[in-house]
């Protein structure tokens, strides 16, 4: 008898659970469908509302792309206009600058033309002068090279030769008679040989002083004067064994001397 009661409300129960499970579930759906209905309607006024801003939106991009393709559209024809003066202005400079730098060639160059053909002309006389002066400086220092080393040898034979030593012997020495011419040639007025005298020894010795003698030269000298101290030694002498390198002739120093006629006063007793 329990165990049919306790079916029986069991099955009871169970009834009931599956009612109230599908009047739950009903009431389920129902606040479900409210709220899905409720949830499109909130979506459907938000696309609305988003299509009319995407719309508006569009629409105000459109009318600024607009506006501002027409802005850049004025610029750049702005631009293209503001170029085209500038090249114009830019051409016409560049012609005026063409034109003043060409014609301050052109001058440039007939002023070179004008003093290049007398520069050439006085450069070549220049030359010449300069060659000739040359040649004649190199002949006349010849001259005067081949002058003084006469002079030279000349000297060194009196002084090794010519001269007359006093070499002792212990006795009395020999007695030489020197002769002299007594007719003598007439000569120039004393005043002009006097004056070519002071001029003649005025350029000898300006020369002497003031040309150098060439390596060659000296060592002409020093061989002639080694050949001849050789002969020297050989013959006894008494002069030194080997003469001074020669270095130039220094300014002379005559003597004074008396006049040769006590009747011209005004010679210059120094210089005969």
């Amino acid at each position: 008898m329990y165990s049919d009661f306790y079916r029986t409300l069991n099955i009871l129960q169970k009834e009931k659970e599956e009612a109230d499970s599908s009047k739950f579930d009903d009431i389920i759906n129902a606040i479900n469908k409210e709220e899905i209905s409720l949830k499109n309607e909130e979506v459907v006024k938000d696309l609305k509302f988003v299509s009319s801003e995407v719309a508006t939106f569009l629409e105000t991009s459109t009318k600024n792309q607009t506006d501002c393709s027409d802005e850049l559209n004025k610029d750049i024809h702005g631009l293209d206009s503001t170029l085209l003066v500038a090249q114009e202005t830019n051409q016409k400079n560049m012609n005026v600058i063409i034109t003043s730098l060409s014609e301050k060639v052109n001058s440039t160059k007939l002023c070179v033309e004008e003093c290049y053909s007398p520069l050439k002309v006085t450069t070549s006389e220049t030359i010449n002068k300069i060659s000739e002066f040359e040649q004649r400086k190199n002949s006349t220092t010849s001259q005067v090279k081949e002058k003084i080393r006469n002079i030279y040898f000349s000297s060194e034979k009196l002084v090794a030769e010519d001269l007359v030593k006093d070499i002792p012997t212990g006795k009395t020495p020999q007695r030489k008679t020197f002769v002299y011419p007594r007719d003598l040639v007439a000569t120039s007025p004393l005043d002009r040989v006097l004056q070519r005298f002071r001029s003649q020894r005025a350029m000898d010795t300006d020369l002497a002083v003031h040309l150098p003698l060439e390596n060659s030269f000296n060592s002409d000298i020093s061989e002639n004067g080694k050949n001849k101290e050789n002969r020297r030694v050989k013959k006894s002498s008494r002069l030194p064994k080997k003469l001074p390198k020669f270095k130039g002739f220094a300014k002379p120093a005559l003597p004074a001397r008396k006049p040769l006629l006590s009747t011209n006063s005004d010679l210059d007793s120094s210089t005969i």
